[in-house]
């Protein structure tokens, strides 16, 4: 190889090493800032609630492109793999993976979901039944319910769980929780927007009184027509660039603006957490946000609360299943009252959302 063409090649790697080295720094850069932007509200910032939905793409972008810096140039390959470490737990939150680990018989199954509202004939009603019973569950937390269909599953489950309570402005658009043991109250937690909290008292074995906030924060209120064209668009069914640009523009306006307002009714959470720090809390429900959010965030660290899912489930955990949405946004918390085991989605058809259920052991006090 002449002087010339050695020359030429040195210079060519030289430029391949700084073009890997500059796409790692940038991908890995904005994983980070996507980590970092759940500890900031969408009510300061609008657009972070859109920005932090792009956090599964985001990483697998990094890892694509730290892989390729492995092939080309491995020496530059710890770029990635530090930004990986550093949203490690971010990915955690996202994406957990656990060892599987039966609950003790004392653990209480506690199971949180969305029914969407649903008119539900002989046939749904038969497989509710029969799906409920079969979990012998000790707490349950509705939303989207209405209150006919409450009486039902009232009078369905009564042998398991004989108290239960609705709360909803009309009989058919609602909350509802059943328990094996007597609940005290419920009242409204959040005011803000057309979605809220409910805050329930259980008196429980716990030596106190046990707090259940069923949360449906501010949804997205995307009418059947929108969700038809973001699911068409998906699905590439629907190549018209305008109509894309269109569905695109609806669904950025939406989510900024129902972001902001979901983002007030969490820090209406986090301050009544903070307010009865060390009490016995279970907070579940349909948080319209997935768990890399500020949503998500603030609550979760306002106790402390534990994640049910993040400690103790595996996967992405898809709970929204129309329209070809792959999120989870239905949660799990408790305090460090109970240790969660066996945190999991159970895939029937019932409603748009699957229930999310795990076991929660209550742990003695020192």
């Amino acid at each position: 190889m002449s002087r010339r063409s050695s020359i030429h090649s040195n210079r060519l790697q030289a430029f391949g090493t700084q073009v890997m080295t500059t796409l790692q720094t940038v991908a890995v850069g904005t994983l980070l800032l996507c980590s970092a932007s759940v500890y900031v509200s969408p009510q300061t910032v609008k657009a972070l609630s859109v920005f932090t939905l792009g956090f599964p793409f985001l990483l697998l972008l990094a890892i694509v492109i730290g892989l390729l810096a492995l092939l080309f140039t491995p020496r530059r390959a710890w770029i990635t793999l530090l930004g990986l470490v550093l949203c490690s737990g971010t990915i955690r939150n996202y994406c957990p993976v656990n060892i599987p680990r039966s609950a003790p018989d004392s653990s209480w199954h506690v199971m949180t979901w969305n029914m969407g509202g649903t008119t539900w004939d002989d046939s749904s009603r038969t497989v509710l039944h029969t799906f409920l019973e079969k979990q012998r569950l000790d707490i349950l937390v509705v939303q989207e319910i209405s209150s006919p269909n409450a009486d039902q599953l009232a009078n369905c489950l009564k042998d398991q769980m004989p108290y239960s309570r609705f709360f909803g402005d009309s009989q058919w658009y609602g909350h509802s929780i059943f328990s094996r043991w007597p609940i005290l109250s419920g009242e409204k937690l959040t005011v803000s927007g057309a979605n809220r909290a409910i805050l329930y008292q259980i008196q429980s074995p716990l030596e106190d009184t046990l707090f259940v906030v069923s949360c449906h924060l501010q949804s997205m209120h995307l009418d059947s027509d929108v969700r038809s064209d973001y699911s068409a668009i998906v699905h590439r069914q629907e190549t018209n660039r305008d109509s894309v640009q269109q569905t695109s523009n609806t669904l950025l306006r939406h989510i900024m603006d129902n972001g902001a307002l979901r983002a007030l009714q969490a820090d209406t959470i986090a301050q009544f957490l903070r307010a009865h720090a060390g009490r016995p809390v279970i907070v579940a429900g349909d948080f319209n946000d997935t768990p890399v959010s500020y949503t998500r965030q603030v609550i979760a660290e306002a106790a402390p609360l534990t994640d049910c899912f993040r400690a103790s489930g595996n996967g992405i955990g898809r709970s929204f299943n129309r329209d070809a949405i792959y999120v989870r946004i239905d949660h799990l918390f408790c305090t460090e009252n109970f240790k969660p085991y066996a945190c999991r989605l159970e895939q029937t058809p019932i409603s748009d959302h699957y229930p999310l259920h795990g076991y929660l052991l209550p742990l003695k006090k020192e």
